[in-house]
């Protein structure tokens, strides 16, 4: 039999644990950071438990990863690299590129990567399917959903979009078995740090979905109508039952009952046995994906819950854009946590990007609030600053900063970077740490102004700090540009082609400290010196435009 293991034994990891106890497989180890609960749910089931998953890579040849969304791409890599199947609860990861790399990883290792969107395999829904492709309803028209109800406290790292409306964007794509062509939303917030609802119009040319989450309605609904050219069904996902009127009148389609999650544990079973592809696959779970983050980011309507002004008309009312602050990370435990505090003051949103540390900043971090996506390993400050922008875009920010998780920056000092762009005074603002005396020390000093020099030399565009990684930029101007750089040199890369679009950049000046033990994304700092040099020189004076 398979041996099998579950990282996460929260309510989802929990009944994995539970299931695969009773089915064809040999259930062989679990493991949850939390010690005691690891502990608990290993000896309900006779099993090892461990808090430290890696411990589990010698144990297992397939497993179940039920963490939280932002932490599914680092634990399943770990997985895929070693050969091991991995069933990854919805969604696939936090953001395309991260599901990208567990796809490619799981196609490189030939194992099965497959995503727990139960919902496929409710019984009402497999049986709604038969019925449309046997042409019972006719063509398909409307596909109406709702799944509302009250806020979920385990559910802390996602909004109700990536959550919820996951669910039945899968299953609308299974139903009609293909892509929408446009996509339409009201997305907002109004009890939750999140988006807590959601209104999303999915436009496959014949064929509309409207789709209706929410975390705040006092009562569970679950329900999907699908309206044919020639009958209607009415779905209850909870009670597992369909009823089909026509004009024969209203009939209730007959569905065995089952439980979904036991389906679907079974399918990736067979999957493992039988050498072939589940259900759900990596390919099936980043289309999901990608309609939902596209859901958030075409939010043609207003996102905030704002005050309206007279007889509710709130056209006159300045509308405060949607700030996130996005820092890029590597061995940064003892700094993270008090810019996250800090720069939460300041935005709607902290994200931060771990990129492959060996030590607690990604726990640090996410204890103290912030949004966080790791990185399987460490692939430099560049890698790690366009998944900065990346989530930020993802997540519809309109302004975007950016802060080294070093602690050489005061989060304290994000408004002076947000006050020229809400101003309409600047589109890009960089924090200089050259306009005021700062402690800098003098080999870093005499590094970055031979960069500067080089930068400057030549160019109408001055910079006083051309390498400062505290800066905040306008939403278009993130998503006009298209980097390459994986090291340092990014931050030369971003104003060398800030420079070429002619956008109006705005130095202030800032204070900067090195008082602690932290160094930036690679600690080499001469060699980084001269690395970033010689692409200064590339771009400057060998890439012109």
């Amino acid at each position: 039999m398979i041996k099998v293991g579950v990282i996460g034994l929260g309510a989802m990891g929990y009944n994995h644990a539970r299931l695969y106890s009773q089915l064809k497989c040999q259930l062989v180890g679990v493991a949850d950071a939390d010690q005691q609960l690891a502990k608990e749910i290993g000896e309900k089931y006779a099993v090892p438990y461990y808090s430290d998953y890696h411990k589990l890579l010698s144990e297992v040849e397939a497993v179940s990863i039920a963490v939280p969304t932002t932490v599914h791409h680092a634990v399943a890599m770990d997985f895929l690299n070693a050969g091991i199947h991995c069933l990854v609860e919805k969604p696939i990861a936090f953001n395309l590129s991260e599901a990208d790399e567990m796809i490619e990883a799981a196609e490189k290792n030939h194992v099965n990567l497959a995503v727990g969107h139960i919902e496929r395999f409710n019984p009402a829904v497999i049986r709604l399917k038969e019925i449309v492709d046997e042409g019972i309803l006719g063509r398909i028209l409307i596909i109406s959903t709702r799944r509302v109800g009250p806020s979920v406290p385990r559910i802390r790292d996602v909004g109700v979009v990536i959550d919820s409306a996951t669910h039945d964007i899968g299953v609308i794509r299974y139903l009609l078995n293909k892509e929408p062509t446009n996509i339409f939303s009201r997305v907002g917030k109004i009890k939750h740090p999140k988006e807590d609802y959601a209104v999303i119009v999915l436009d496959f040319d014949n064929s509309t979905a409207c789709i209706e989450v929410n975390w705040f309605t006092p009562q569970k609904v679950r329900t999907l109508v699908a309206t044919g050219s020639e009958g209607i069904a009415y779905l209850d996902y909870i009670d597992q039952t369909l009823a089909i009127n026509n004009s024969h009148g209203t009939e209730n389609a007959s569905v065995a009952k089952a439980e979904p999650l036991k389906l679907e544990l079974e399918n990736f079973l067979m999957s493992l046995s039988e050498g072939k592809q589940p259900a759900v696959n990596g390919i099936e779970g980043k289309a999901i994906l990608r309609i939902a983050l596209e859901s958030n980011h075409n939010n043609y309507f207003c996102s905030e819950n704002r005050s309206a002004g007279p007889a509710g008309d709130n056209s006159s009312v300045p509308q405060k854009p949607r700030i996130w602050v996005t820092i890029p990370c590597f061995n940064t435990q003892n700094t993270v946590a008090n810019i996250v505090s800090k720069a939460k003051k300041y935005s709607d949103e902290v994200a931060v990007i771990d990129d492959g540390s060996s030590d607690m900043t990604a726990i640090t971090a996410k204890d103290n609030g912030a949004l966080v996506s790791s990185h399987g390993n460490n692939k430099g400050y560049g890698e790690a600053l366009r998944s900065c922008f990346d989530i930020a875009l993802a997540n519809n920010a309109e302004i975007i900063v950016t802060i080294d998780g070093d602690g050489q920056h005061n989060p304290e000092e994000i408004p002076l970077l947000l006050d020229p762009i809400l101003k309409g005074e600047a589109d890009v603002v960089i924090g200089s740490r050259f306009l005021k005396a700062n402690d800098m020390p003098q080999y870093r000093r005499f590094g970055i102004s031979a960069i500067n020099f080089l930068w400057n030399f030549g160019s109408k565009t001055k910079l006083s700090d051309s390498q400062s990684g505290f800066r905040a930029y306008r939403k278009k101007i993130i998503e006009e540009l298209h980097l390459d750089e994986n090291g340092m040199a990014i931050s030369i890369e971003i104003i060398e082609k800030l420079r070429r679009m002619h956008v109006n950049i705005k130095e202030i000046a800032i204070t900067c400290s090195y008082d602690n033990n932290n160094s930036s994304l690679n600690p080499k700092a001469v060699s980084h010196g001269f690395g970033v040099a010689i692409s200064v020189l590339k771009m400057r004076f060998f890439n012109r435009s």
